[in-house]
């Protein structure tokens, strides 16, 4: 079977095989473990379940902080957040940061 790496914003790396991309733990015989990520009552949810979710399925995100959200960007669920073009320009920002950052300490 073909793997692929995931990275997620937490920097935490998933190996997923083919399209198996649930994210239960690995006693469920899923490579990925998630969990710790999620509210309990999403931690066995499939990927693409939980991209439609909504954002306070996140650990650490209230129903208040998914309402301000959803007040201020129009936010509802994970995948909203995740494809949101605020959050997309900052994570280019980010990213263009750290390989700057890495092409000046190559070159010195």
């Amino acid at each position: 079977m073909r793997s692929l790496q995931i990275v997620f914003a937490w920097n935490v790396t998933i190996a997923v095989q083919g399209t198996n991309f649930a994210a239960r733990n690995l006693k469920g015989g899923r490579i990925a473990d998630i969990s710790k990520h999620l509210d309990k009552a999403y931690e066995n949810k499939e990927f693409d379940e939980l991209a439609d979710s909504p954002v306070d399925a996140l650990e650490g995100l209230s129903k208040a902080d998914a309402d301000a959200l959803h007040k201020a960007l129009s936010i509802k669920t994970i995948r909203d957040l995740a494809e949101h073009k605020f959050v997309l320009r900052a994570q280019a920002i980010v990213n263009l940061a750290r390989t700057s950052k890495k092409a000046a300490t190559k070159v010195a």
